[in-house]
């Protein structure tokens, strides 16, 4: 009995420090091909100012191998040019269709907080090694900051984007 209550014990004590601080997810359907669709809003990465990256995603099933990955940048209206993350050492250039960077003020009671957000098209497989890396890190090149930078993941801890992006796949996956 002992042990059994040991376990159920060790087993509390890691579920409340797994990271499930942020939004959910937000599952539906296209109305247009009726492919269901999943996608998460951006959460901040490792943010060490008060401008920093937040990431989420965005997937439809009819496209199935691909994913939108939102890149916001908190706290600045600044132009995003463009992007890349270096996974586990492996650099990956973000897909720049030279869309227009939008520009939001999300919080109606503080006019002065503005998001700069921009999407880019990667593979699903892209968003998998984020989650299962040991370090990951956004670089976004904007128009006068220069390059900000901030970690998803690496051996300084983790983020809120970093269990937003695991959430988001474990609802593509259907789990």
């Amino acid at each position: 009995m002992k042990k059994i209550l040991v376990i159920a014990g060790l087993c509390a004590v890691l579920v409340g420090c797994s990271n499930q601080q942020g939004l959910g997810t937000t599952v539906g359907v296209d109305r247009y091909s009726g492919s269901r669709t999943v996608s998460i809003a951006p959460h901040g990465a490792d943010c060490q100012s008060m401008g920093c990256i937040a990431v989420g995603a965005s997937w439809v099933e009819s496209y199935k191998d691909d994913a939108m990955l939102n890149i916001s940048l908190i706290n600045t209206a600044d132009f995003i040019k463009s992007a890349h993350l270096e996974v586990d050492g492996t650099m990956y250039e973000l897909r720049n269709d030279k869309d227009l960077t939008r520009y939001s003020n999300p919080l109606v009671t503080n006019p002065g907080y503005t998001e700069s957000k921009k999407s880019f098209l990667v593979p699903l497989d892209l968003i998998k090694k984020i989650t299962t890396a040991k370090k990951a890190w956004i670089f976004v090149s904007t128009g006068s900051n220069g390059v900000m930078s901030d970690a998803i993941i690496d051996s300084q801890g983790d983020s809120k984007a970093y269990y937003a992006l695991k959430r988001f796949l474990a609802d593509v996956d259907g789990k």
